[in-house]
């Protein structure tokens, strides 16, 4: 989006949920969640689905994207910590 100001991010992260939910998919961030604890951590208490895709960046080295369902994105949106990741 080239913006990085926290209403670029809440927008951003709307507009994806109504894009998701139209549409029934997933939202791929593009890189990792600041979450620990592995794929759908606490499930308890945090609803939707969060999947996490590995891939090789180079020998010995590893990359992580997670995949979000609109449920978690809605519950992400409203954490101290969100931000999306561009």
């Amino acid at each position: 989006m080239g913006c990085n100001q926290p209403q670029d991010h809440k927008l951003l992260a709307w507009l994806c949920i109504e894009l998701a939910e139209t549409f029934k998919g997933m939202i791929d961030l593009g890189g990792p969640l600041p979450i620990s604890g592995g794929e759908n951590a606490g499930r308890g208490k945090i609803p939707g689905t969060v999947l996490a895709e590995f891939y090789f960046i180079d020998e010995g080295r590893v990359g992580i994207s997670h995949i979000v369902s609109p449920e978690f994105l809605r519950f992400w949106l409203n954490q101290p910590q969100f931000h999306m990741i561009k």
